[in-house]
């Protein structure tokens, strides 16, 4: 390739590293959103007045605080969970199969999961024979290709990155939140647009013959 393959591991690890901080900047948001959904509709039968001008139609968040909203709200998370749930409920009656279906938004990409191993594919294959690594059990039980201090540095890296990053979006997504009900989504937005131009930039990583 006509690239190192230091570039190429920062590049794959850049588009990770982007799809999970947009992950966290709209974690909490997404809960505060379906808290004001529940919150204007709760309103709308009993106090519109209260309810903003469009076509945002705010509520002050003080408001949607009462047990009846929060018992709504706290419903409707329930049953969205329980309804991810239902093949493993009934699986008397209903097909296993049937739990393909929870993936029938992620059938184009596959999700973070195949993300993120499209990465560590790629950093593997274009990584050095000396620094590769093969198989998992190859680096849990043997010292072929990295030393017991090696792999125990390594692993704590690539935690801690992972942590670091789910701590540091969510206080972000907090802060942002704090100051609008949407500002979550025009900074994760953008973020999440700037790995369509990584993708284009990882260079071929198949051996060339």
């Amino acid at each position: 390739p006509s690239h190192s393959w230091q570039y190429a591991a920062l590049i794959a690890g850049a588009l990770s590293l982007l799809v999970d901080l947009e992950a966290g900047l709209v974690a909490a948001p997404e809960v505060r959103l379906l808290e004001m959904a529940v919150c204007r509709d709760w309103y709308r039968k009993r106090e519109p007045d209260i309810i903003g001008p469009p076509p945002w139609s705010y509520v002050p968040e003080a408001l949607c605080k009462g047990d009846g909203i929060q018992v709504e709200l706290a419903w409707v998370r329930a049953w969205k969970a329980v309804a991810g749930a239902v093949p493993g409920y009934l699986h008397e009656t209903l097909p296993t199969r049937l739990v393909w279906a929870s993936a029938a938004f992620q059938f184009l990409g596959g999700g973070n999961r195949v993300l993120l191993s499209l990465v560590n594919t790629v950093i593997v294959d274009v990584a050095p024979k000396e620094k590769r690594i093969n198989l998992l059990r190859e680096i849990l039980m043997t010292d072929r290709f990295f030393t017991r201090e090696d792999r125990t540095t390594t692993f704590y890296l690539i935690g801690a990155a992972v942590f670091l990053t789910d701590i540091l979006s969510s206080l972000a997504g907090a802060v942002l939140l704090s100051r609008d009900l949407w500002l979550p989504y025009k900074f994760a937005t953008p973020i999440l647009l700037l790995a369509f131009p990584l993708t284009l930039a990882l260079p071929e990583t198949l051996p060339q013959p």
